[in-house]
């Protein structure tokens, strides 16, 4: 995307309504001029017609956010022009990074694109910054407040295809869930599922069942991987060892276990996401070309999410995550998935 003319990467982020970008003028005090020809996200600048540096900045009301990884990212907020080919949106309100923790592990800041939106808020509840979809139907630049995300390669990041204000597809094959706020932190869009079943991949092991009333699922691309919660972590660890064996089997312990299941970037290669805040909508769709060997679980045969091939550092299949979904009840009145983990 383009802002004031410079050309800037954003990292998506269902995660976070945050929208900010990395402002050359600190960047560049941290690294000397010119550094910032070598950040993969870009840098912005103000433009000489409404000029800023990095102390007229630093004296206004700064903005704190801390991720869950424990990293603090502080900017400043700044009405800008962005550039979407011949259209100009101007006054658009954006941040502007003065400060980031990542740097002091030698780790790359980026600009964030945060397509999260607050859900309806509590009558006289504090308004927060609109949200970039927000401001984007606000300035009539998009009818409806909705996202569709196709990704359609992995590697340092997400790349794809994002299409903004175009009503949710409409297929047999997308599973429409209520929308809800994860449970584990504020802003990242999440879903409501009543059960996980983990199996192995051996068709005579039991099934293992994870009962949860009303379970949290965080649908989050700006996480870089999957993530569950530790009760889920040992069944997965059961049922490797049922399959191969416990005496073949060195099980390891998180250190600082998240008790939160979230779906994060790798799932999005193998399934297409849309989000209707306008109706509180998520939609979910497998690609086509999975396997039709899965095995089946309680409830509707309907499908809802398909699975994915993970790799190791050499590029060596270890492993395959299935997710597979079924349909238990008429979700858009009682909001019931069941989800099953399967691990190769």
């Amino acid at each position: 995307m383009n802002f004031d003319g410079h050309n800037i990467n954003l990292k998506v982020d269902t995660g976070s309504s945050e929208t900010y970008l990395v402002y050359g003028g600190w960047y560049e005090s941290l690294y000397g001029r010119g550094s910032c020809k070598d950040l993969i996200s870009g840098c912005y600048f103000c433009p000489p017609t409404d000029p800023c540096d990095l102390d007229t900045l630093l004296a206004q009301k700064i903005e704190e956010l801390e991720y869950i990884d424990g990293d603090v990212v502080s900017y400043v907020n700044r009405n800008v022009t962005i550039n979407f080919g011949e259209r100009k949106i101007s006054k658009f309100q954006i941040g502007l990074m003065v400060g980031c923790s990542r740097v002091d592990k030698d780790i790359q800041p980026y600009a964030l694109l945060g397509l999260s939106s607050s859900l309806p808020q509590e009558p006289h509840a504090q308004v927060k910054t609109p949200s970039f979809i927000k401001q984007l139907v606000d300035a009539g630049e998009i009818s409806h407040s909705t996202i569709s995300i196709h990704v359609s390669k992995l590697s340092r990041g997400l790349s794809g295809q994002l299409v903004l204000g175009e009503s949710m597809p409409q297929s047999k094959d997308t599973t429409l869930l209520p929308l809800r706020e994860a449970s584990y932190y504020d802003d990242t869009l999440g879903v409501v599922v009543s059960a996980v079943w983990v199996r192995s991949p051996s068709s005579s092991s039991p099934m293992m069942e994870l009962p949860e009333v009303g379970l949290s699922v965080g649908i989050d691309t700006g996480a870089d991987v999957t993530t569950v919660p530790e009760k889920l972590f040992s069944m997965l660890w059961e049922a490797i060892e049922k399959e191969f064996g416990r005496e073949l089997i060195d099980r390891v312990h998180p250190n600082e276990p998240f008790d939160a299941l979230i779906l994060g970037g790798p799932f999005f290669i193998d399934h297409d996401v849309s989000i209707d805040f306008d109706d509180g909508v998520v939609g979910i769709r497998t690609r086509s070309g999975e396997s039709s060997t899965d095995p089946e679980l309680p409830g509707s045969s309907k499908d809802a999410w398909g699975g994915q091939r993970m790799t190791d550092s050499a590029g060596t299949p270890c492993f395959i995550k299935l997710f597979r979904g079924r349909m238990v009840d008429d979700v858009l009145s009682v909001p019931r998935v069941a989800l099953e983990i399967i691990q190769y």
